[in-house]
């Protein structure tokens, strides 16, 4: 991903609206390869949920590439910057300081459910157009109340700083079915095979082959989502046969490619 040629950003001035009588305002916005122009932090905390596309997310020293499955919540006053790679459709909710109370104190990667994303939907459409204790102000606070309980996503892709490590996840994000090993990205990389394993496990928390993994499987879902079948995800990631690839999956999420996405992402089959 060239950062250098996207499109730059300000921040979003509704970020810096301070109205305790409006506790949540929703935004949605499409975006094409676009990026805040500076890291910067607003005293309104935002959930950042990208309804089609994929984001990258720095946060806290730490950064995240984020599928339509995940949204990232940024609590008041936390320096962030978001990059987002090619066509996205992006929903963000604004929450007043004065209503935080409940959510996270700390930059984290959440499930979206199937009722969170339904409640984002609605509140995207009442926007900043509601009264104190209406209706839809007491829609807004659910969709707090359901944030502050979304289960926390450990299917998280942590990124790094070294240049040498992200010369080895860039290539790896640029040609996930790619066979190549350690030592070939080590040679590609300008660092050893042994700097290159601990830059990973230092930086991501991840040694490479999990890293590999985890991003294998977020690919997976990507593709998934939009509709493609097994065998052509398994393909695409650089799976010898379809069945392995769902074995790889169920044991590393718990169930098959169809019965994840029809539970977590109410994809179509």
């Amino acid at each position: 991903m060239n950062i250098e040629k996207k499109t730059k950003l300000n921040p979003i001035e509704v970020g810096f609206r301070k109205n305790k009588k409006i506790p949540v305002i929703p935004l949605a916005r499409q975006v094409f390869e676009t990026c805040c122009a500076n890291p910067h932090s607003h005293p309104r905390g935002q959930l950042i949920f990208a309804e089609s596309g994929i984001m990258r997310v720095f946060c806290e020293k730490r950064s995240w590439l984020v599928p339509p499955t995940q949204a990232v919540w940024v609590p008041p006053h936390y320096e962030h910057q978001v990059y987002f790679q090619n066509k996205v459709s992006l929903l963000n909710i604004f929450i007043d300081e004065s209503a935080v109370s409940t959510l996270p104190t700390s930059c984290i990667v959440i499930k979206v459910s199937k009722l969170l994303k339904e409640l984002i939907y609605k509140a995207a459409k009442i926007g900043d157009n509601y009264e104190l204790n209406s209706p839809e102000f007491r829609l807004m606070m659910v969709v707090i109340d359901e944030i502050a309980q979304a289960e926390k996503d450990e299917l998280f892709l942590p990124l790094g700083s070294d240049t040498r490590l992200m010369k080895t996840i860039n290539a790896l994000l640029d040609n996930p079915s790619s066979q190549k090993s350690l030592n070939d990205y080590a040679k590609h990389s300008g660092a050893s095979s042994r700097t290159l394993l601990r830059l990973f496990k230092k930086e991501t928390g991840l040694s490479f082959s999990d890293w590999r993994k985890r991003m294998k499987l977020q690919k997976a879902i990507e593709i998934l989502v939009q509709g493609k079948s097994v065998n052509e995800v398994s393909c695409e990631l650089g799976y010898h046969n379809s069945s392995s690839f769902i074995e790889m999956f169920r044991k590393e999420l718990g169930l098959p490619p169809v019965k994840y996405l029809a539970k977590n992402c109410e994809a179509k089959f």
